[in-house]
């Protein structure tokens, strides 16, 4: 546990999500399994997680969620 803070050393990946624009309802089994591997492989490692081609549901489910989480994760996950 350590060296899991080590600025730039461990927590390097960045992960790209290519949602192409579709439903939440639609994405919703697929996020969910991207989001439980990435929290059980890369926990503690995640340097920011890019969603591109983000529907306008999801924009808005995200403004919802964030309120929940800390401002590091907040940062970490960026919708294109």
């Amino acid at each position: 546990m350590r060296h899991y803070f080590i600025p730039g050393q461990v927590e390097s990946w960045v992960t790209i999500i290519d949602s192409n624009y579709q439903s939440f309802f639609a994405l919703i089994g697929s996020l969910q399994n991207a989001f439980k591997f990435l929290a059980e492989t890369y926990r503690m490692r995640l340097y920011c997680c890019y969603n591109v081609r983000v529907n306008f549901s999801i924009k808005m489910l995200w403004g919802i969620v964030q309120k929940f989480l800390d401002d590091e994760t907040i940062n970490k996950i960026i919708l294109v």
